[in-house]
């Protein structure tokens, strides 16, 4: 008995330090899991101050060329000329700042959206014009929205761009401004904000911007990649991955510290068991335990030996708990079969329960995937049943259940089940049969309810 209580006791021990370990993966995969997931939200919050920036500084372009007349006149009396010569001197003279955000083209149309004249930077004097995807976009808008900004990313010649769509004034009758802004600088501004490293690529891979603290290679031990996903305008859908690496290796070194001190304790805690034990079994006696220990063997192994009586010798002490142990057997036996009907069967309907349903369920459920043998699952209530027991009774209520999960049953194969989930809820579980039979077996079924019911002259 010694050798198996030390067993036992050291099998315990040892299921308790693979728990250990087991909550330390499960903590440390929820730690990098929250740390990914503040990184993502970081990157969304200078994502979305980013945008903001950037239309603010736009709404501020725009006003200071709607407050200039001799703009305003050139634009209305569609004088291109003027107008470019007047959109140059702005990119000599840029009003947008800081200097990380840099206009790379305007674009000026009239309340029709047609276009009158444009600039352009000196960064890319050869590049195509960058976000006429977008500007299409805000052409097509209803009148009523066309007054409203229209802002995004855009993609051309695999260069991220920003542009912003507004109104000329607060009507637009002098027409409509399209500022396109150069993307990467911004996003490199980000940088010092996040104190990490960042890239920005596209879908496929190729990299736009990178920075110089980018780790050549991965290792997902040291470090985290969170990405987070920008779509771009473009003639074809674009997205782009902007990207944040985090040097994990002090967060994963308290990881595993805290994560050795668990071990410790739980090691210290069963060298402390196994001595209390070997304590008490120094001051007991063994003879009679082994045999209360054998009938307890006998009745995990089955349960048909509950009940059986065991000779106990020994003291007094030992007499009694026999005793006692014998008493426990008898009555568990009794409340055993009781509790084995009531555990998996409903006391109204004698259907089975949910609990017996549920571990139905996910037998069915491992059966299909492991053969991919489809099954059917129905549920179902009863509309209204609440106003029969509120105007007839509880009474009414669970005559008219009893006679539902009879009909039910009547039209189900031996191999199907029914059981009763709770209140005027019932599940069926139907192995063997696809959509089609499922259907028709739905309409079985409500065919089986359309009858009306009698109970007790209602």
């Amino acid at each position: 008995m010694r050798v198996s209580l030390l067993a036992t006791i050291l099998a315990m021990g040892v299921l308790g330090m693979l728990l250990a370990l087991e909550a330390g993966r499960i903590y440390r995969e929820h730690a990098v899991a929250q740390q990914r997931e503040a990184t993502a939200e970081q990157l969304r919050l200078i994502v979305h101050d980013l945008r903001r920036e950037l239309e603010t500084r736009a709404r501020e372009f725009s006003a200071s060329l709607y407050r200039d007349p001799a703009f305003l006149a050139a634009v209305q009396a569609r004088q291109a000329a003027g107008v470019t010569r007047f959109l140059d001197r702005q990119f000599r003279q840029p009003a947008l700042a800081p200097s990380e955000i840099r206009l790379e083209k305007i674009y000026v149309y009239d309340a029709q959206h047609q276009l009158i004249a444009s600039a352009a930077g000196a960064a890319h004097p050869a590049a195509p014009p960058p976000c006429q995807s977008l500007q299409a976009l805000a052409a097509r808008r209803k009148p009523v929205d066309r007054l409203k900004p229209l802002s995004g990313i855009c993609v051309a010649d695999r260069q991220p761009y920003y542009a912003v769509v507004l109104p000329l004034g607060e009507e637009a009758r002098a027409g409509f401004l399209h500022l396109v802004m150069e993307l990467t600088p911004s996003l490199a501004a980000a940088e010092n904000a996040l104190g990490m490293p960042i890239r920005l690529a596209f879908g496929d891979g190729s990299v736009i911007y990178r920075s110089p603290g980018w780790p050549e290679g991965h290792d997902p031990q040291t470090r985290a990649v969170v990405d987070y996903s920008l779509y771009a305008h473009a003639d074809t859908k674009a997205y782009m991955n902007l990207s944040v690496s985090r040097d994990m290796r002090a967060f994963y070194a308290e990881l595993a510290e805290t994560q050795r001190l668990l071990l410790l304790i739980a090691a210290i805690a069963l060298l402390f068991t196994i001595l209390v034990v070997f304590m008490v079994l120094q001051k007991t006696t063994l003879n009679p335990l082994r045999a209360i220990t054998d009938q307890l063997r006998k009745l995990r192994q089955d349960k048909r030996h509950l009940g059986e009586q065991v000779r106990i010798g020994g003291n007094a002490e030992m007499v009694e708990l026999g005793e006692g142990f014998n008493e426990m057997s008898t009555r568990l036996h009794g409340l055993y079969q009781n509790m084995e009907a009531l555990a998996f069967t409903d006391p109204l309907t004698q259907l089975s329960n949910r609990a017996f349903f549920q571990e139905q369920l996910a037998h069915a459920i491992a059966t299909a995937r492991r053969d991919r043998q489809p099954f059917a699952l129905f549920i179902m209530d009863l509309d209204h049943f609440k106003e029969i027991n509120d105007t007839l009774g509880h009474h009414i209520g669970d005559l008219l259940l009893a006679q539902v999960a009879s009909r039910l049953h009547s039209r189900l194969r031996e191999t199907d089940l029914i059981a009763r989930m709770g209140g005027d809820e019932f599940a069926l579980l139907l192995p063997a049969i696809d959509s089609r039979q499922a259907a028709t077996a739905a309409k079985l079924l409500l065919q089986a309810l359309h009858d009306p019911f009698m109970v007790e002259e209602q």
